[in-house]
């Protein structure tokens, strides 16, 4: 059965169950003792099983928590929070409540992790016990919720990950996002443990740069409460002026800025200096739906104009870094 919980208002039309008379009959279903005899009764059985008391239930849970076994990632957020009041969501749709950080170590936990910030935050895994890095990988992980949702509508989630992990493992370090920082030196100081980090990140080339627009006052106020930080997200309607606030920003900051658009055709916006158009699409060929994606997307591509470098399917080349460039006379007129 596809089903891992029982429906409000009984079992549901999915499940077959064990103690139903005629599958037990034509012995599709068994009772086995410790020695796989069958159990020629197994309603007796059951009816002399005691009831587990909460307080066991609680015992168990905390024990499991100790030992890591109780997945500690963040939860999908459900459908009444999504349609209330988005804005009031926690970042990455967290619960409020941080993963629980108890458990035990093998071995002493070190005074200090020295960590590297660069593109990724670089934790060493030397010196580091396993049920620690467990918990570090944790940070970066969180469940998700289109498993979830197809799981409620009682399609096939063969190939729907439970969890999503932003941590790549390296041989001697692990990988963080860098917006796990805060995250990271929440579960370290809790632990006793001191995060020294080593800032290795590209400064960029300086800009001299001046904005000449107009702001209105909310702009105003998300700007100057960006500026605060070094790292952060601007959620805004359509129309607010986000493109405005970011080149706002770049003029703040005052470094070459690397702008990433979801659409391809947000790229073909003429200006004078534009040349090129050049899409750089990495696409991973042995897994069966990424390969159906990247056709899908090559389609889309030769409709706007685009041609692939790389031959006609991208197999010419192995490690799936396909460069599709962008032929100004080949586009539709729009």
């Amino acid at each position: 059965p596809n089903q891992d919980t029982v429906p409000r208002g009984g079992f549901g039309n999915l499940i077959a169950l064990p103690l139903q008379g005629q599958t037990r009959r034509s012995g599709n279903t068994v009772f086995l003792d410790g020695s796989l005899a069958t159990i020629a009764d197994p309603w007796r059985l059951l009816a002399t099983q005691e009831r587990i008391a909460a307080s066991r239930v609680q015992d168990l849970v905390g024990e499991a928590h100790r030992q890591g076994q109780v997945l500690g990632v963040r939860s999908p957020s459900s459908s009444e929070d999504e349609s209330a009041e988005p804005w009031l969501r926690p970042p990455s749709r967290q619960s409020g409540a941080r993963p629980p950080h108890e458990a035990t170590f093998d071995g002493t936990l070190p005074d200090r992790v020295h960590a590297v910030l660069a593109q990724q935050i670089f934790v060493p895994k030397k010196g580091l016990p396993s049920q620690l890095l467990n918990l570090i990988k944790r940070l970066g992980a969180f469940q998700n919720p289109e498993f979830y949702k197809k799981q409620a509508m009682r399609l096939s989630t063969a190939l729907t990950p439970r969890i999503i992990s932003c941590v790549e493992e390296l041989d001697e370090h692990l990988g963080l996002p860098r917006g796990c920082l805060s995250d990271l030196e929440d579960l370290l100081s809790d632990l006793g443990v001191t995060l020294d980090l080593e800032d290795k990140r590209a400064e960029g080339d300086a800009l001299d740069l001046d904005f000449h627009g107009e702001l209105s006052s909310t702009q105003q106020k998300a700007i100057a409460e960006l500026t605060r930080h070094e790292t952060g997200v601007l959620v805004a309607p359509p129309g607010s002026g986000k493109t405005v606030m970011g080149i706002r920003l770049i003029a703040a900051r005052s470094r070459n800025t690397l702008v990433l658009v979801q659409y391809a055709g947000r790229l073909q916006r003429r200006h004078p200096s534009k040349a090129e158009v050049r899409i750089f699409d990495y696409a991973d060929k042995d897994v069966p739906m990424l390969a159906r994606m990247f056709a899908k997307r090559l389609a889309g591509y030769r409709a706007m104009g685009y041609e692939l470098a790389d031959g006609d399917d991208g197999d010419s080349n192995p490690d799936g870094d396909y460069s599709i460039e962008y032929d100004p006379g080949m586009a539709k007129e729009r």
